[in-house]
């Protein structure tokens, strides 16, 4: 008996070590070849997985797998922790990931979801209550309401120089609006829907609007707006590559595309007969993608040139999100404290 829990123990050191290793081959990666996805296993007994990979060495991690849960919504800090939302069957809480240990934030009966990193390490996060959502931004220290308002604010994005943009409908309307921490601004000003912003590098800010009878994908340069979808068809999921430009996902002849708008025109990436949807842009300027070209639904990467087909990023079918870890950014933090306390009123004692 005593050699069988000794061989037991070995067995249960060897898999953490190679865990512990998988993971810190991931970690010491090229920060812009390190790719978050949402995997469900159906062969595992529907087993749902948040896995890491170095995707130009071929080497992954799996940071969480549960039967129970289920996750969405990554999101890298520019000094490698990831977070994720995970669901429950009470409600959604926030997760962080260190690369080695796993830390709820959130830690109350309410949903929490939606997490977004600023460069300088702060979480803004969704609080879902009776009446709508708001944003909270925790930053190690301190957890703060900067919404504090009875409509929905929702859908948060940081700049890289610290200024927020999200949705809301404190207008009545979905509206996009920019704090920078002192002051509120509603840039898209308009009555039909605006949603779902995203910043570039260089603080351009893409969104999707129905203004024009259908929904398009509008930017936003700090003083104008201008539609660069343009056409027809549904376009949606705007997302920025490192080098400036944005793919977003379109539905001409009823199929999901990926185009990309180089900042003149745009065109198809993608161009297959099957489903390509959910693009996610990288520092480096290459495109992930999740396309059910092989039947089953799989991550692509497009490296600027081609669809890498041979990448095996996921095994089981079934993968739901994903995203690309940024470079590494050390700026100096700007604790809550110093910044203002929420959205209304500018700064608040």
């Amino acid at each position: 008996m005593f050699r069988f829990w000794l061989r037991a123990a070995a067995i249960l050191i060897l898999i953490m070590t190679g865990l512990t290793l998988a993971a810190y081959a991931v970690g010491r990666a090229t920060p812009s070849a390190v790719l978050a996805f949402v995997s469900r296993a159906y062969n595992l007994g529907t087993t749902n997985r948040v896995i890491v990979s170095d995707t130009k060495r071929g080497l992954s991690h799996i940071v969480v797998s549960s039967s129970l849960d289920s996750f969405n919504q990554l999101a890298w800090s520019s000094d490698g922790r990831l977070a994720f939302t995970s669901s429950h069957s009470v409600n959604r809480e926030i997760y962080i990931w260190d690369g080695m240990k796993l830390v709820s934030i959130s830690g109350n009966p309410s949903d929490n979801f939606y997490p977004q990193w600023s460069n300088d390490g702060r979480l803004a996060f969704m609080l879902g209550n009776r009446i709508g959502t708001e944003i909270y931004i925790w930053d190690e220290e301190m957890l703060v309401n900067v919404s504090n308002t009875r409509a929905s604010d929702y859908a948060q994005v940081w700049s890289n120089d610290g200024r927020l943009a999200f949705t809301s409908t404190r207008d009545s309307n979905n509206e996009i609006y920019v704090w920078d921490g002192v002051t509120l601004v509603n840039i898209s000003d308009n009555l039909a829907e605006d949603f779902s912003p995203v910043w570039s590098g260089d603080g351009q800010l893409a969104f999707i609007s129905e203004r024009d009878g259908n929904r398009e994908i509008y930017v936003w340069d700090g003083a104008s707006l201008l539609n660069i979808s343009n056409n027809p068809a549904i376009d949606v999921l705007p997302t920025w590559l490192g080098d400036g430009r944005l793919a977003f996902g379109s539905d001409p002849s009823n199929r999901a595309e990926i185009y990309m708008w180089d900042g003149v025109t745009s065109a198809t990436i993608s161009n297959n007969l099957a489903m390509d949807e959910n693009p996610t842009g990288s520092g480096d300027g290459r495109l992930a993608f999740v396309s059910n070209r092989n039947g089953n639904e799989e991550i692509y990467v497009w490296d600027g040139a081609d669809i890498i087909t041979g990448l095996s990023l996921t095994s089981p079918p079934g993968t739901l999100s994903n995203t690309w870890r940024g470079g590494e950014k050390r700026i100096l933090k700007s604790p809550l404290h110093a910044m203002g306390r929420g959205f209304r009123g500018g700064v608040n004692a």
